[in-house]
């Protein structure tokens, strides 16, 4: 049965109501020479598939931005004519993760013409990150914290928001990469700035955002509750529906807005409605993942004002980059073709950070886990035949399709922001849904960053 993308209020419901349903359909019967002949086409089909591994491996010296080029120079052929670089992790709190795709921001900011870099995390919080990097507004302990996911609240995401700043100070005005925020999540800043705006062109509409605004609270709440979150799915349609006659608004008065506070303030305030409604849907039907959809609507929203010319880098978990169909990484690609490249992640032991839901069940408490060596036939297990700790596969452009095992489904470890006993670490992938991965054997966890909003 398929894992589905759940909010965590309910994943371990479904984990609780989907544990060994299992049955057999059908088996085969083989003679003593077909089984032998069977097992050794087996043993040749893996051993290719090892061989193509080690062959194809492009070393990976170090994770650490500052380190140079030299060792990432295969990627300027793979990515030529990439436009969206889509860059995952197996889980939400390894730091060497965090730490190689700032790299890879730093390479493709430098050597490949990168224009921005988006996250999985809530867009209107991140336009203070933003402004930070580009014009130093703010401070660096509020740009680490503001943008509400706790996962990306830690010292690698810091060090990469300060190396954006300091970039940007550095170069002209045209040169300067951006940070957007793409999810449909935690929109309070929305909200507040949707307050202003219409106290300036329909201070009637106020009291109906505070009563949406209420009304979302609660549907939070009671969605978090076993006992009430289907009251908090029936909330969030009403909310929907509400939100979407203040979107009807905002579109059928363009004209007088408009005039009324400028096309920057309008701009911005259509946005966050239109991500206010997205967030009611996502939680109005969370077993249709429209998250997944809204996502790479918003990421195509941003990429439609970048030049022709220029890449963006996307950072998220690998089940939202991958191209499987439902998921943001198979609405890109289904989009963009080609211009799309999803880069997996994987590790094979170690130690992360995650949110542990067995400690107490009403409660964030992050913690560290620990997992050995990865089983024997996982994907974690194949890559580490290679031989070295770090290094990059190309999926596209390197004969996959000539190997049996690439059609195979692999277990790939897959931890989001939050574990518990009933939580499986892996999930059944087929590698046809990357277009290219980056091991990296040893997982240690992120650096919690323990400062606070000081400024907005």
């Amino acid at each position: 049965m398929p894992y589905p993308t759940l909010p965590d209020s309910l994943r371990r419901v479904w984990e609780e109501e989907n544990q060994g349903d299992y049955s057999i359909s059908g088996f085969t019967r083989y003679s003593p020479g077909e089984y032998k002949q069977k097992v050794t086409q087996e043993i040749n089909d893996e051993t290719s598939f090892i061989n193509w591994i080690t062959s194809n491996a492009h070393e990976i010296k170090s994770v650490d931005a500052g380190n140079g080029f030299e060792d990432l120079a295969p990627f300027k052929s793979y990515l030529k004519d990439v436009r969206v670089i889509g860059m995952g992790e197996a889980t939400h709190g390894t730091s060497e993760f965090f730490r190689m795709k700032h790299r890879m921001l730093e390479f493709l900011v430098k050597e490949m013409n990168c224009a921005s870099f988006y996250i999985e995390a809530s867009m209107s919080r991140c336009r203070y990150i933003n402004d930070y990097v580009l014009y130093g507004k703010g401070n660096l302990d509020t740009a680490t914290a503001i943008q509400g996911f706790t996962v990306w609240r830690v010292e690698e995401v810091r060090n990469l928001i300060q190396w954006m700043h300091d970039y940007n100070q550095s170069v002209s005005e045209e040169k300067k990469v951006k940070f957007f925020g793409f999810d449909v999540q935690l929109n309070n800043e929305g909200w507040d700035e949707l307050k202003q705006f219409y106290t300036k062109v329909n201070p009637s509409y106020l009291l109906r955002i505070d009563t949406i605004s209420a009304l979302l609270d609660t549907a939070a709440v009671w969605s978090n509750d076993l006992f009430r979150m289907g009251g908090g799915t029936a909330l969030y349609k009403k909310a929907r529906q509400q939100c979407l006659e203040i979107l009807n608004d905002i579109v059928l008065n363009e004209g007088l807005y408009r005039y009324n506070v400028g096309e920057e303030m309008y701009q911005r305030n259509l946005m966050n409605i239109k991500l206010i409604v997205q967030e009611t849907a996502s939680y109005s039907e969370i077993y249709n993942n429209l998250r997944d959809y809204y996502m790479a609507e918003n990421i195509l929203h941003l990429l439609n004002r970048e030049k022709a010319d220029t890449r963006v880098l996307v950072w998220a978990h690998n089940g939202h980059i991958e191209k499987d169909k439902g998921m943001m990484g198979g609405y890109l690609a289904n989009t963009l073709g080609d211009q799309y490249y999803a880069i997996g992640f994987e590790f094979n032991s170690g130690s992360f950070q995650v949110r542990n839901l067995d400690l107490n069940k009403k409660t964030n408490n992050w913690g560290i886990m620990t997992f050995e060596s990865s089983p024997e036939k996982s994907l974690a297990w194949y890559l580490d035949q290679a031989g070295s700790g770090k290094f990059f596969l190309d999926f596209r452009n390197t004969g996959t399709e000539k190997l049996k095992y690439f059609s195979k489904r692999f277990d790939i470890h897959s931890i989001g922001s939050s574990y518990s006993e009933y939580s499986s670490p892996t999930e059944t992938t087929n590698l046809k849904d990357f277009d290219g991965l980056i091991y990296i054997k040893n997982s240690s966890p992120a650096k919690d960053f323990k400062g606070v909003i000081l400024s907005k």
